[in-house]
C-alpha cells in the first residue's frame, strides 16, 4: 500500500517492545509513518489513575526524538515515492527499493551485518543507503 495512502505502525512511545529506532527502521522498510500518542500536560498526574498506560505520552519528553526521526525519514525521501521492492537478505536484514531509485539495506539484528555481495557492513539496528534516490 506504500504510495497509495498514508499509514503507520504502533505508537513509538507507548510500546516498550522495541526502541524508537526500531520503529524508524520499520518505517524505512515499509514506507510508513511514525505514530505517537501525545499529551500536552505532564503525565505524572496519571500515576495514581487507571490511565498509567499513557505515562510515556508527555509531548515535551518526546519532542526532540520526534523531530529527529521524522527529519531523517523526510531527508531520505521515502514519502516522495513508493515502495517497489522488498526482499529478505537474512531473517533480520532486508533490502528495500523505492520507485525514485532509493535502495536501502536495513539491519534489525543486534549484531552488525556484513553483506558479502557489496562488502558493506551495516551497524546493528541500523541501515545503509545502497543507491541514492532521485
Amino acid at each position: 500500500v506504500s504510495g497509495m495512502f498514508d499509514y503507520s505502525g504502533y505508537d513509538v512511545n507507548l510500546n516498550d517492545d522495541n526502541i524508537p529506532e526500531w520503529y524508524f527502521l520499520k518505517a524505512l522498510e515499509t514506507g510508513s509513518n511514525l505514530a505517537f500518542t501525545l499529551s500536552a500536560s505532564d503525565t505524572k498526574d496519571l500515576l495514581e489513575t487507571n490511565y498509567t498506560m499513557y505515562y510515556g505520552a508527555y509531548y515535551l519528553n518526546w519532542k526532540q526524538k520526534i523531530i529527529q526521526l521524522n527529519k531523517q525519514l523526510n531527508d531520505l525521501g521515502i514519502y516522495k515515492s513508493r515502495l517497489v521492492n522488498h526482499q529478505y537478505v537474512t531473517d533480520n536484514v532486508v533490502e528495500v527499493e523505492y520507485a525514485n531509485g532509493l535502495k536501502l539495506m536495513i539491519n534489525f539484528d543486534d549484531d552488525s551485518y556484513r553483506d558479502s555481495n557489496s562488502g558493506l557492513t551495516i551497524a546493528a539496528n541500523w541501515y545503509i543507503i545502497l543507491e541514492e534516490g532521485k
